[in-house]
């Protein structure tokens, strides 16, 4: 039987259009944002459930609590986000890019992300529990947790990631390609199938996946 080839995540680049500068007072007045830059730009205190923003630079955007529930977030670059928490639920990411950003404990639980690139950047708790994950990279990124439990996953890339635990259990993965990237611990190892891992990494996991079969090794 022919071996079957494992698939890269497809990444649409972000080409932004000519964009006029926006400010906290129209994210108060209106839901939808179009070809819009925010720089520099605490947004503490607002909500921002159920926004639509489509071809947007966030730069040097900050938040104690940014709540981005339900939004819809597309074709836009990211750069240096500063939130604490970043509450996310149900939001929708395609054709996203993400660099040199910051939260400690960010929800996106339930979530769709498509197209997505993360880099450069720092996670403390990254929880995308019951999400459907496609064609999304992860590079050199710190994550001290990583929650895919119960998440579809496909296509997904972590390249020179340090990452403390990653939770797959109850995951349906596909070409989630994890060479390249550090663990300290992985939970739900019986919900690897669709993973990708080096050699090393093989001998590296082999005590976990012993400890999820009932094997003892003697």
């Amino acid at each position: 039987m022919a071996r079957r080839t494992s698939s890269s995540p497809r990444l649409t680049p972000v080409r932004l259009p000519p964009l006029e500068d926006g400010d906290r007072a129209e994210l108060v007045e209106e839901s939808s944002h179009d070809a819009r830059r925010y720089g520099d730009l605490d947004v503490s205190g607002l909500d921002l459930t159920d926004m639509r923003f489509g071809e947007c630079a966030f730069d040097g955007v900050r938040s104690d609590a940014l709540r981005l529930r339900g939004s819809r977030i597309t074709d836009s670059t990211i750069e240096r986000l500063e939130a604490p928490v970043l509450d996310a639920p149900s939001s929708f990411w395609r054709d996203v890019e993400i660099v040199s950003s910051r939260s400690g404990s960010t929800d996106l639980y339930d979530a769709e992300l498509r197209s997505v690139s993360i880099g450069q950047s720092k996670f403390g708790y990254l929880n995308l529990r019951g999400a459907k994950v496609s064609d999304v990279v992860v590079r050199d990124t710190v994550l001290e947790e990583l929650d895919l439990g119960g998440a579809e996953v496909t296509r997904l890339a972590l390249p020179g990631c340090r990452i403390g635990v990653l939770d797959v259990s109850r995951a349906r993965l596909v070409d989630v390609d994890l060479r390249g990237a550090e663990f300290s611990t992985i939970t739900g190892v019986e919900s690897l199938k669709g993973a990708i891992v080096s050699e090393d990494q093989l001998a590296e996991f082999a005590p976990l996946f012993a400890a999820a079969l009932g094997v003892r090794v003697e």
